[in-house]
């Protein structure tokens, strides 16, 4: 198995570069809105065959959330035939340190605005800075934190669509406006310049204990470890009012899935490498004890124990 490693935030491009080159790996992975134009352009390996046949697995050990992602009919998500496995669970909302937290007395955790913004003064009297946000990089608020706002809405299928068709904006809307409030929270009580704070910068800022809170998932986790392994650390919602009820959630996601490229010359041993990592327990072992993934796979071996604090939180939750 040869395999190409890409740094973050550039892979995407480099995928796009090998497919239009024609020279698309045999296995590669996909997300968003890539998946559906793979599909749609006739890259993707039809997967559906091998799921009649019982020979890749069962996909009643899948979450079904997790599976529906990667059915798609041409028209609509969560139907059709399968084209990809889902590669883990991402959770992110906002990391916290428990030391800090400690120290400025905070005992409650905060799940509503108000709380929030307590929080966020607390720590600041205490000379905390509240939050390090990493605003330069688009998909933390073009992706991760804008979810917020479209999850809360009372049918986001609904609203999406009518966005697209012209009877929906976000001026206005009711959930946006309270998510407006949330942003400028964090910017209130957060680091200079959030704008052109990169993620690099962002997390050796939380993982050196300059700011109490930033927004992120569990990937971060490992680097955060190996830059101060004796950080103590949990996940705390991201609330855009003060019902509690509603506000009391961490979103996730399915960020990428395990995909074929339908003109490889190994279609079998790339379909073979895929059950490998799904049902043998080598290839579990190494998705939850060296991947540190949240498996989508509810028939997976290995210590849930590894996966960190982070993943064990989520979990938890």
């Amino acid at each position: 198995v040869k395999y190409t490693s890409v740094p973050p935030g550039e892979y995407s491009q480099k995928l796009t570069t090998l497919v239009s080159s024609g020279k698309a790996p045999d296995v590669f992975y996909v997300g968003g809105p890539e998946f559906y134009r793979f599909v749609e352009a006739g890259i993707l390996l039809n997967l559906q065959p091998y799921l009649e046949k019982t020979d890749l697995f069962d996909p009643n050990n899948v979450w079904k959330q997790a599976l529906d992602r990667y059915r798609y009919n041409g028209q609509t998500v969560g139907e059709g035939d399968l084209y990809g496995l889902p590669k883990d669970v991402g959770p992110w909302a906002f990391v916290y340190n428990k030391d800090l937290f400690e120290q400025a007395g905070i005992t409650q955790l905060p799940k509503t605005l108000d709380e929030l913004e307590q929080v966020a003064e607390q720590l600041q009297q205490a000379g905390i800075t509240p939050f390090v946000n990493g605003y330069g990089v688009w998909w933390v608020l073009g992706n991760h934190l804008s979810n917020i706002a479209f999850a809360h809405q009372d049918d986001p299928d609904a609203f999406i669509k009518g966005l697209d068709e012209g009877t929906e904006q976000f001026m206005g809307n009711p959930v946006f406006e309270q998510w407006f409030d949330l942003i400028d929270l964090t910017v209130k009580y957060g680091n200079r310049n959030p704008l052109q704070t990169d993620y690099n910068t962002q997390l050796t800022d939380f993982a050196t204990g300059k700011a109490a809170m930033t927004q992120q998932g569990n990937w971060m986790q490992e680097e955060i470890m190996k830059a101060n392994p004796d950080m103590r650390m949990g996940f705390i919602p991201m609330p855009i009012n003060n019902d509690a009820a509603k506000m009391d959630k961490l979103p996730v996601s399915i960020p990428y899935g395990w995909v074929i490229n339908k003109d490889s010359p190994v279609k079998q041993e790339a379909k073979d490498f895929l059950n490998w990592m799904v049902m043998s327990e080598t290839g579990q072992r190494y998705m939850v004890e060296k991947f540190k993934f949240i498996p989508a796979f509810d028939h997976v071996e290995g210590n849930l124990e590894d996966l960190g604090q982070l993943a064990n939180e989520i979990i938890r939750y």
